[in-house]
């Protein structure tokens, strides 16, 4: 009596009846399973032995039996039986005759062709910035090794790091909560299968899981988490590895710094107008880069951000004067408040109509149109009438606190008053404006008040000291009476004889 086996393969694959019988008694294949144990080429290589067979001599009838052929178009589906029952072990399903059908075998004919043409890349992330932001080091590590392939069942590594070891039962997770087959045995390739001694690893499983620990370890051996690897190097076992590693940095407690750090970080940055090295896109690229290091610990228990936070955070760092009526935009309007993509957006598009605000505090005016050179911030005509600072002298830290416009506005103040400041420092460089000034001013007072010869007679000095010279025979080193300062302070009069 023909089996359901012995059916499928005179129906489906169209063996003759003859080659169906000897596939199922001289090779031994005799139901799914035992065919998805083979693969492509093993399948090939029984059934050009049986075409062989076939064409030899019948001694019963000293001829050429009957069945002299096995057709190329049945071991090719012999062969897509093959992926297809191995695709269905890899997603943890059992395979019957029923499910054999037509489209089943072109599903995963299509998969075999996509994962034969699949080139593994051979790049290594960078590990430099993974202690800064381990939620994101982490979503890099399980991109990257999603992206190797098992060498021999050419199924995504990306399961053997999964959270949930054990899939749930096959009745109770259905094809159709995939949309792909590739996602389908990432959740649900078994770690386990069930033999004569009871359950053991899977043989993919020990192969795949070594290859994970080769590649966390080019990652992670120069770096002070290799430690927390060393456990699991005897045993090759990525999968305990990449667990640890997670517990380690990603846990409860680590999590709870995490998220305290990025929300103080958040909190500090601030935004004063367009800098050469700090624009308003830095700015909120900064903030979004926060938002997603606390969405990113929502797995591990914590609440995350919300829209309005975003947006409240945002507004608070803003203290450019010329942006502040924007806030109240924002504030009074419900949408803009709950949706930090519209409120960012209206300051953006506030920054790119007003130009000639860009101006930040070191005097950089990016991206600022003028239809006049001469205009431009920091030229000799720049308008600083609007500028507010008072003019007196600052201090150091006063003078530090100052913007741009400011201490320009105090230097052109300076360089234009009437008297020099009395100042303790000597001013060194010639070509300074402050020195110009100041040299200007006494040879004007020179030639207005200038010094003349005193008339009159002056008290002899005292001769020096017989047997001693030195100093005091030195006229300009003897110190001078009370007339000598003021002769030398008296101005001719021409009306005295």
């Amino acid at each position: 009596m023909a089996t359901p086996w012995h059916g499928y393969l005179t129906g489906t694959c169209r063996f003759s009846a003859g080659v169906a019988s000897r596939i199922e008694t001289d090779l031994g294949i005799n139901s799914p399973e035992a065919v998805g144990k083979l693969d492509k080429t093993r399948v090939k290589e029984l059934c050009e032995g049986l075409r062989k067979k076939q064409i030899g001599v019948d001694p019963a009838t000293n001829g050429f039996t009957a069945e002299v052929e096995v057709l190329e178009p049945c071991i090719h589906n012999l062969v897509l039986t093959c992926h297809a029952v191995q695709g269905r072990l890899y997603c943890g399903r059992e395979t019957t005759i029923a499910n054999l059908t037509a489209d089943e075998l072109d599903l995963w004919r299509r998969w075999k062709v996509t994962a034969d043409a699949y080139e593994e890349p051979t790049d290594v992330p960078e590990s430099k910035d993974f202690e800064a932001n381990w939620p994101k080091a982490f979503e890099t590590l399980k991109d990257w090794i999603r992206s190797k392939m098992g060498d021999e069942t050419q199924v995504t590594l990306l399961y053997i790091i999964r959270n949930r070891e054990n899939p749930p039962l096959s009745n109770d997770d259905p094809p159709t909560n995939y949309t792909s087959v590739g996602e389908e045995m990432t959740s649900r390739m078994p770690h386990f299968i069930g033999n004569a001694a009871g359950i053991a690893r899977a043989p993919w499983y020990v192969e795949d899981n070594a290859k994970v620990w080769r590649l966390l370890s080019s990652v992670f051996r120069k770096m002070e988490a290799w430690a927390y690897m060393q456990p699991f190097l005897g045993a090759q076992d990525g999968r305990g590895a990449y667990l640890a590693l997670y517990k380690q940095f990603l846990g409860p407690n680590n999590a709870a710094n995490m998220a305290s750090a990025a929300s103080t970080e958040i909190r500090r940055i601030r935004y004063n107008g367009e800098k050469r090295r700090f624009t308003l896109a830095d700015y909120i690229a900064k903030h979004v880069k926060h938002h997603n290091v606390l969405n990113d610990l929502k797995e591990f228990g914590h609440e995350g951000i919300n829209e309005m936070s975003k947006v409240l955070l945002f507004m608070e760092g803003v203290t450019m004067p010329q942006m502040q009526h924007l806030k109240s935009m924002v504030y009074g309007d419900a949408a803009k408040r709950m949706d930090f993509g519209l409120a960012t957006r209206l300051f953006k598009d506030w920054l790119a109509a007003n130009p000639s605000s860009h101006l930040g505090t070191d005097g950089a005016a990016i991206g600022a149109v003028v239809d006049n050179a001469d205009d431009l911030p920091g030229s000799e005509n720049w308008d600083l009438t609007d500028v507010d600072v008072e003019l007196r002298h600052h201090t150091n830290d006063e003078y530090r606190k100052l913007t741009a416009p400011q201490k320009l506005k105090i230097k052109r103040w300076r360089a234009n008053k009437p008297d020099m400041p009395n100042t303790k420092k000597t001013v060194r460089n010639a070509n300074d404006p402050l020195m110009k000034k100041y040299i200007a001013a006494l040879e004007a007072n020179q030639k207005t008040n200038p010094k003349k010869k005193t008339q009159g007679t002056k008290k002899a000095s005292k001769p020096a000291a017989k047997g001693k010279g030195g100093n005091r025979a030195n006229v300009a080193l003897v110190r001078q009476t009370a007339d000598d300062d003021n002769d030398d302070m008296s101005v001719d009069d021409d009306n005295s004889e």
